[in-house]
């Protein structure tokens, strides 16, 4: 009975730890995809929209003839 309840212990001791880092892997997931979508945000912004270069370039072309 004794060593049950030091196994049993044990047992909370070590999913509790196990828990915590479940917690911690999590909040750096979402550290992570957070940083990722604030990249992509920022690369969105900064990419030229092809519609705005297709235009550029059809005037340039109406302009030369």
């Amino acid at each position: 009975m004794k060593q049950q309840r030091a196994a049993n212990k044990i047992i909370s001791e070590q999913k509790l730890v196990v828990e915590q880092q479940k917690e911690l892997v999590e909040e750096h997931q979402k550290e992570i995809l957070d940083s990722i979508h604030y990249a992509k945000r920022i690369q969105t912004a900064l990419i030229t929209n092809e519609k705005y270069i297709e235009k550029s370039l059809n005037k340039l072309q109406n302009n030369k003839t």
